[in-house]
């Protein structure tokens, strides 16, 4: 990778969608532009890492979606349907055209929705730690942190969450960093947060599929998961990549759910290996 130019645009952009959204773009203004979008609880600066690894040749869009980090925060709850409206509107109105997109977790919901709706949108679709439908064990999840939030606030559904979250090798190099983190999460409004985990549960409870998507996008697609990932194991990669009937499946030693936090380096470097391939192979027919 080449060193980055020094480019950093944040806004706060009025959707058609009916929400200010907080967006965050840097790299190469020209490069290939690769839009990064959030797990349930993470915020743009949840990519730093990652971000900083990209920046050097591709243009990186981060975002908060509604009811996260600095974006709109109206009723709840949050539906999958209104954070793949968002993105449909935000690709609108940056009028990026076809772009690499990435969805964590939570996020590769919207992204699937989105493919199967404008796959002309999409250069490529890069799924890290994620899942094509919540099923009775993300349900059941769903309904723990739910719980913990009624009961303890959002420092108590920070505490549940934690295990699925992180790898257990993460979890013993960084503790210190991680009570932060939780200092920081116990702070956050508990009604964005609420909303954010009915929408994610609704999903699961009208027995949507998002990985049903990928009869209509045919373009390149990778997995990636960590090794240690409790929350969304491989098996949700393989159901995807078997529904498309192509694609690659990436392991990350030594990391849980949160990959792209825990090894950004490694997660990047699987990314732009991916995305060279999908450049040199040219558009799908």
């Amino acid at each position: 990778m080449t060193d980055a130019p020094a480019w950093n645009a944040t806004d706060d952009l009025e959707l058609r969608s009916g929400i200010r959204m907080r967006v965050v773009q840097t790299g190469r203004p020209d490069g290939e532009p690769v839009v990064l979008i959030n797990g349930i609880f993470m915020h743009t600066g949840s990519w730093e890492g990652l971000e900083q690894a990209l920046a050097a040749d591709y243009r990186v869009v981060r975002y908060d979606g509604r009811g996260q980090g600095e974006s709109s925060k109206p009723e709840g709850p949050y539906t999958v349907a209104q954070h793949t409206d968002d993105l449909e509107a935000l690709l609108d109105t940056l009028a990026l055209g076809p772009v690499h997109l990435v969805g964590l977790s939570n996020g590769a919901l919207a992204a699937l929705e989105l493919a199967g709706r404008r796959p002309e949108q999409l250069r490529s679709l890069a799924i890290l730690d994620g899942f094509g439908r919540v099923d009775a064990l993300l349900r059941a999840v769903l309904r723990s942190w739910r719980a913990a939030l009624a009961l303890g606030g959002t420092g108590g559904r920070f505490d549940v969450a934690t295990p699925w979250v992180w790898g257990h090798s993460f979890l013993a190099e960084h503790e210190g960093w991680l009570l932060g983190l939780r200092d920081e999460a116990a702070r956050a409004d508990p009604r964005p947060v609420l909303a954010l985990v009915e929408g994610a549960l609704a999903y699961g409870e009208e027995e949507r599929e998002a990985v049903s998507a990928l009869r209509t996008y045919a373009g390149p697609l990778m997995t990636l998961v960590g090794e240690d990932d409790l929350l969304s194991p491989a098996r949700y990669s393989l159901e995807m990549l078997e529904a498309a009937g192509r694609g690659s499946l990436v392991t990350v030693a030594h990391a849980g759910h949160a990959a792209p936090i825990e090894r950004p380096d490694v997660v990047a470097s699987e990314l732009d290996a991916f995305f060279r391939y999908v450049r040199a192979e040219g558009p799908t027919p």
